[in-house]
């Protein structure tokens, strides 16, 4: 799966991501975030879809037992999501990616794990309150988004807080509408939150990145045990 060719000879950057069991791209938002940002800072690199059971002999060179993302820029080597995103804002600043409001980067930081919680519960007596503190989550979110006037966290241009969130918060909307067991959904009052995957969706960024809806249901009936 090559995004961006080298035809100059330019080095190339590697992204090595979670494969999908029918599409390329699995169910990992680390590994969307991630890829999300390469795309917005428009560099030359390829992605590379690993299935996590059997990695190819090239991958377990580089990454040994460690799971996706991994980004590979010439020598350099790293394997943590927070460490990944930070060197290719220091690297490559061409376009910044930074927000303005500097709060961005604490938006919805605990909404999957609320969500963790709530579709792994097997305790029918908590639901309602693992589903009601899922549901504050997403109040908040909704009124970080109405701080800049949106539709993105720091306003009109998607930054770094937007790529760690939106992965999360669109798991968030499909697990709502597929896992029927623990159907949910998004309050349609939180218009502020619509708006923004609306336009998240609408986007070229979405486009490249995105992980289909049969691929999360896969990932949480499979890997996360539901």
């Amino acid at each position: 799966m090559d995004n961006h060719s080298s035809e100059d000879g330019s080095k190339m950057i590697t992204l090595f991501i979670k494969g999908g069991v029918a599409h390329t791209v699995g169910d990992c938002p680390l590994c969307q975030r991630v890829y999300m940002v390469l795309k917005l800072k428009d560099l030359n690199f390829r992605v590379m879809a690993v299935n996590t059971n059997a990695p190819p002999t090239e991958y377990k060179e580089i990454a040994g037992t460690k799971k996706p993302p991994i980004l590979v820029d010439g020598e350099i080597i790293h394997n943590d999501v927070a460490q990944i995103v930070e060197y290719l804002d220091a690297s490559y600043n061409q376009v910044p990616l930074q927000p303005k409001d500097k709060n961005s980067h604490s938006v919805g930081l605990d909404l999957f794990l609320a969500l963790s919680k709530y579709l792994k519960n097997k305790d029918p007596s908590k639901d309602d309150r693992l589903k009601q503190i899922l549901l504050k989550k997403l109040q908040d979110i909704n009124d970080a988004l109405e701080i800049h006037g949106g539709p993105f966290l720091d306003g009109e241009k998607m930054t770094l807080p937007d790529c760690n969130l939106l992965p999360k918060l669109y798991h968030t909307a499909v697990c709502g509408k597929v896992i029927k067991e623990k159907a949910f959904e998004i309050p349609h009052n939180l218009e502020n939150i619509h708006r923004y995957l609306d336009a998240f969706k609408a986007s070229d960024v979405f486009d490249e990145t995105k992980v289909e809806e049969e691929e999360i249901e896969y990932g949480w009936r499979k890997h996360r045990m539901l």
